[in-house]
């Protein structure tokens, strides 16, 4: 089921001395972009013939906010008014452009391909007690990381951070392992870290 249509996101307003009904046409009427890229739409504003159209406005809103946000501008070139519907993917996914109750135009948003996150030392061996920065690389934008102590895929014990870096102390020794869970609107992905923790010896007392 379509979400209710949102509020009126852009209006086309002509200020004249009499009404009169215009038609609006779109061109194209189906366009693609990418997540967090603009689109234009243009408006062509074709006037009734016999008609001293000197006022006109329109209305144009999408059944999905979610994916696709609108913006618009106008330019005059007489005889007529020419627009722009600016348009910006926020979401994967299809969304249609309305004036009232007419679509005008269908937008399928799509995703750019996003390097996997990644462990930049997936290996390190370190002391009891003492502090290691763990890092990642990341670069997708938008992209929210998650960490976590145990394997991939045991989220029961997560740990306070969100960024490419996390210091931890390791309190015991042996082998422990920490991971990243990392994720955008277009792509998920994993990294698992190996901290081989060594036990300084105590010196005899004499």
């Amino acid at each position: 089921m379509l979400k209710r249509l949102s509020a009126v996101l852009v209006s086309f307003l002509f200020a004249t001395s009499a009404f009169a009904y215009a038609e609006a046409v779109l061109a194209p009427a189906d366009s693609t972009l990418r997540v967090g890229d603009l689109s234009e739409v243009g408006v062509a504003v074709h006037h009734v013939s016999g008609l001293n159209i000197t006022m006109w406005g329109f209305n144009f809103s999408t059944d999905r906010p979610d994916l696709i946000q609108l913006s618009g501008r106008t330019e005059y070139s007489y005889p007529d008014w020419t627009g722009t519907i600016v348009v910006r993917g926020l979401a994967p996914g299809v969304a249609r452009i309305f004036s009232g109750n007419r679509e005008y135009a269908r937008i399928t948003v799509s995703c750019f391909s996003e390097e996997p996150v990644r462990a930049l030392t997936p290996v390190l061996t370190v002391k009891k007690g003492e502090p290691v920065r763990l890092s990642v690389a990341a670069t997708a934008a938008g992209r929210t990381l998650l960490w976590y102590s145990g394997r991939i895929g045991d989220i029961s014990h997560p740990l306070a951070g969100t960024g490419v870096d996390l210091d931890v102390t390791p309190s015991i020794g042996g082998t422990q392992y920490v991971w990243v869970l990392a994720y955008t609107l277009c792509s998920t992905s994993s990294t698992e870290f190996r901290l081989d923790v060594t036990v300084p010896r105590r010196r005899a007392s004499r």
